[in-house]
């Protein structure tokens, strides 16, 4: 049996379910459809890694050959550097070909739970393979939605690399609408539209990956509206992603503008390629093939019969006109992966600074809180600590088992700070104390031993600029 044994393919699930406190049997057997998924995306795993593997190899080789066409061999043909160039490319073009072919995109495999903002219609719902119609009911505000609406996909298997997707907006029939809603209901129908992804590297933030517009549906009928489709997705792999409708097309004219149920929908259809390629090998081959194709340009305009090389090649790739073509196609295809790798950094820097910003910014809280609490720059530091009136008070209020319950927390705390013997450095320790009188004793003695220590600071400092 396929979960069965310690290889079963439910291994891992059943590894997580160990420290729950709610961890079943049911919980850790998966269904056929969820065994499917994983044979699945195992089966592409091991595809992708092959294709690198294929790749690699063919770029060695497309190299090699290269490098050969460099050398001055003695007695060779005249069109001999030629050939080996043009076979150097031909590797490259190969490598390109079955990268595209195996990167056809295709509805997404496996199992997702979709939510949403306030108004999502399908709230924690299972959709299987990226497609699912989004419901969504909006407020207005002066005739106007506020609401700018999202929901999100969270996949239950690996993580999946959306590289393309289809949409087209919803009309007013719709099996999520209550038969109430139907009669007294009107739709509007979503313009912009983003497509982010939770980015680890930030903490789960969702960054964006696609802006879209929509076009505003002519139809009423749901099956004459034509799906959309959007590709060039920065390529990101994840478990969760997220669509926004930001704004909406104007719906001014429409005659139930004022009732109380407004919908917006979107049916959509999420795609990844069958077999994903390498961003940074596709990289590679773009420059390399790029470099030899101007190599190749060049040595044919040395050509004293260039005129017949040209004749043999008018329809082919590697006339002069194509070749030109080419590079400039694929010079463009690697600066924009460049610029996804960039743009992603910065998207990355950009969050971090935020979250550095919001912590510096609480630690600068806290530590005006800790200076109120502990002012040393007016009075005694006894007569302003909060931890004597903290003891004042159990001294003269609490009763004898929350006296000892203190002592024995602030002595294993103090014990970590002081006495631990795994600490690769000794402290002084803190002395002994069984009550809350001894408590404040100790504080106080420690207290005064501080204040002698920053005065002496203080004249060393004082000696210095003397």
């Amino acid at each position: 049996h396929p979960q069965v044994g310690s290889s079963g393919i439910s291994k891992v699930r059943r590894n997580q379910k160990k420290n729950s406190q709610n961890a079943s049997v049911a919980n850790g057997v998966l269904t056929m459809a969820q065994i499917l998924d994983r044979l699945i995306d195992d089966a592409k795993n091991k595809a992708e890694e092959s294709q690198r593997v294929f790749t690699l190899h063919t770029n060695a080789l497309a190299s090699l050959t290269g490098l050969k066409s460099e050398l001055n061999i003695q007695g060779s043909k005249e069109n001999e550097e030629i050939d080996l160039l043009r076979k150097s490319c031909d590797y490259y073009f190969e490598s390109l070909q079955q990268a595209d072919l195996n990167s056809t995109p295709g509805a997404v495999i496996g199992e997702a739970i979709v939510s949403g903002s306030n108004g999502f219609q399908s709230q924690h719902s299972s959709v299987r393979d990226g497609a699912t119609s989004l419901l969504w009911r909006v407020r207005l505000d002066d005739m106007e939605p506020i609401d700018t609406v999202w929901s999100r996909f969270d996949f239950l298997g690996t993580a999946k690399k959306i590289n393309s997707l289809v949409v087209r907006p919803m009309v007013k029939q719709h099996e999520n609408i209550t038969e109430d809603h139907i009669s007294c209901s009107t739709h509007i129908f979503p313009k912009d539209c983003v497509l982010l992804v939770s980015n680890a590297n930030i903490g789960g933030m969702f960054v964006e990956t696609i802006r879209f517009t929509l076009p505003c549906p002519k139809s009423s009928c749901q099956n004459d509206i034509e799906w959309e489709q959007f590709t060039g997705i920065r390529p990101n792999r994840s478990k969760s992603w997220r669509l926004d409708v930001l704004n909406y097309h104007d719906f001014s004219d429409q005659n139930a503008i004022t009732e109380a149920n407004i919908f917006v929908g979107v049916e959509v259809q999420l795609m990844e390629p069958d077999i994903a390629y390498d961003n940074l090998q596709r990289i590679h081959v773009l420059h390399n093939v790029s470099q030899s194709l101007s190599t190749l340009s060049e040595k044919v305009k040395l050509l004293p019969n260039q005129d017949d090389f040209r004749q043999s090649t008018k329809n082919d790739v590697y006339a002069s006109a194509n070749i030109e073509v080419n590079v400039i196609k694929m010079q463009e295809e690697a600066e924009r992966l460049e610029s996804h790798y960039i743009e992603a950094a910065r998207v990355i820097q950009r969050a971090s600074s935020e979250r550095l910003h919001d912590n510096i910014c609480k630690r600068n809280e806290l530590m005006s809180e800790i200076q109120e609490l502990n002012d040393i720059d007016s009075g005694s530091l006894q007569d302003k600590l909060w931890s004597k009136g903290l003891l004042a008070w159990c001294h003269l209020y609490a009763n004898s088992q929350i006296n000892q319950s203190l002592c024995v927390h602030v002595e294993r705390r103090l014990f970590e700070l002081f006495d631990d013997p795994t600490q690769t450095f000794r402290r002084r320790t803190f002395p002994d104390f069984d009550s809350i009188e001894g408590l404040d004793i100790a504080l106080n003695m420690r207290i005064e031993n501080a204040g002698s220590f920053f005065r002496s600071l203080e004249i060393d400092e004082s000696i210095e600029k003397i």
